[in-house]
């Protein structure tokens, strides 16, 4: 079991995270708005690099979703620890 200063910590810690995620999030969703998917779609000469540009747009999504379940995570536990438990 954590001691209450243990719990203040990583609280401190959490929050400090919270916005850094965020940012995160907000830098890929910018990144993503400057290549868009119909702009790689419009470069492919093949079906490779077709396959590619799926799957740069995949790992993009994926870093997203990364990004969010962390964010829902964090603010998960700062509630459970604002309500003392």
């Amino acid at each position: 079991m954590l001691r209450e200063q243990q719990v203040d910590q990583f609280g401190q810690m959490l929050r400090q995270r919270y916005p850094q995620e965020l940012e995160r999030i907000h830098t890929l969703l910018l990144q993503s708005g400057e290549q868009s998917y119909i702009e790689l779609v419009g470069r492919v000469h093949d079906s490779e690099e077709a396959a590619l540009a799926d799957l740069l747009v995949d790992v993009s999504l994926a870093k997203l979703d990364r990004h969010a379940a962390e964010i829902r995570a964090i603010d998960a536990v700062l509630r459970r620890i604002a309500r003392g438990g």
